[in-house]
């Protein structure tokens, strides 16, 4: 499964946000160590790299397997299944959770190879794939119409151009060796090409177990349209974007309450996007930019789909934005905040705001 953080703006150039959720299925707590890597397709394609951040190695993903195992509940299941892991098998990650009223228990395993030898890591890898092979035989054998299911973390579709070793702080991560990889070998190339370095589109796989980075083209923005539950929504917005010449660099359909006039069943569409070919010498990254995208996106979409209710679909000027604040997402946000009340996460922050945040009588939000 994918979860779409959306289009955010870069406050640090060698601080990457880590949203709280996306965070939260990584287990990347305030000091976790995560592995940073710049990497290519190993297809020829011209643009920057992407960066991908993971708890485990992202060099050898590829290598790791994930194992989804659904068992009857009973005492001592889960101590009988690992029973059967064999030393050449490392468990890197692992979840494990009672379901269907506690009649059935559910274990994801994320393994790898154990002692790699670095002169002969093919026969170290072979011989890992025939231990969880042999490992999935037992685990049916022992539990006869268990559903276990071993892939890969991720696929070996990309190369590695630079790795390095960070932490988790406060919802970010800095990779200032990354970072500056980027702006020196690709920035002044790509930025030539219509590419924006100030914002990235991030998103996080549980299934790969990795926060994803990906640099949008300049002129690129995150639209949300509620509208009513219907079948073809989703066609009409994407074929609309397309027709206008937008790219769809990642998207959401969601059963969120979108309070659509005039239906009671209602979803979400959550798009980012970005011109395929951006104009040079455009300012993009103004007011004047985003009302006119919204309001090109909106008669379009009128004039085009004239049949249907204009209540089905809202596509307001509040629907779309250059791409969100990184600070807002370390955190979730409290309820009843607002202008007069200001969040502060790390506790080093705290003691430089509270003179003046008790004199004007506002609010400090403690994390």
């Amino acid at each position: 499964m994918e979860i779409l953080a959306g289009l955010i703006r870069l406050k640090n150039e060698y601080a990457l946000p880590a949203p709280w959720y996306n965070r939260s299925h990584l287990g990347l707590l305030t000091g976790t160590k995560v592995h940073v890597a710049a990497i290519k397709s190993l297809r020829e394609f011209d643009a920057p790299p992407d960066i991908l951040i993971s708890p485990i190695d992202v060099g050898s993903l590829h290598e790791k397997l994930s194992i989804s195992i659904d068992i009857e509940e009973s005492v001592g299941s889960i101590s009988k299944i690992l029973a059967f892991i064999e030393s050449d098998i490392n468990i890197a990650l692992m979840e494990t959770v009672t379901t269907d009223q506690r009649s059935k228990h559910r274990l994801v395993l994320v393994v790898e190879p154990a002692n790699v030898n670095p002169d002969n890591r093919h026969q170290s890898i072979k011989k890992f794939k025939i231990s969880v092979n042999k490992f999935v035989k037992m685990v049916k054998l022992a539990f006869p119409g268990t559903i276990i299911n071993p892939s890969p973390v991720y696929d070996a579709s990309f190369s590695i151009i630079s790795t390095e070793l960070s932490d988790v702080q406060f919802g970010q991560v800095k990779s200032k060796q990354i970072m500056s990889l980027i702006e020196r070998e690709y920035g002044h190339k790509y930025r030539k090409k219509g590419y924006d370095f100030s914002r990235v589109v991030v998103s996080s796989s549980t299934d790969g177990k990795i926060l994803r980075y990906v640099f949008p083209k300049a002129g690129a923005f995150e639209l949300t349209i509620p509208h009513k539950d219907m079948p073809t929504a989703m066609r009409k917005v994407s074929n609309l974007l397309n027709d206008q010449n937008y790219n769809i660099l990642s998207s959401r359909v969601s059963k969120s309450e979108a309070n659509v006039s005039g239906t009671s069943s209602s979803s979400m569409i959550v798009m980012i996007c970005e011109p395929a070919s951006p104009v040079p010498g455009i300012k993009y990254d103004n007011q004047d930019y985003r009302n006119a995208t919204i309001k090109k996106i909106r008669d379009e979409f009128i004039s085009k789909n004239k049949e249907l209710n204009p209540f089905y679909f809202s596509i307001l000027d509040e629907n779309i934005n250059l791409g969100k604040n990184s600070s807002r997402l370390a955190y979730p946000v409290r309820p009843g905040t607002n202008n007069g009340e200001k969040t502060i996460s790390p506790p080093m922050l705290i003691a430089p705001y509270l003179p003046s945040y008790l004199t004007e009588k506002r609010k400090v939000i403690f994390i």
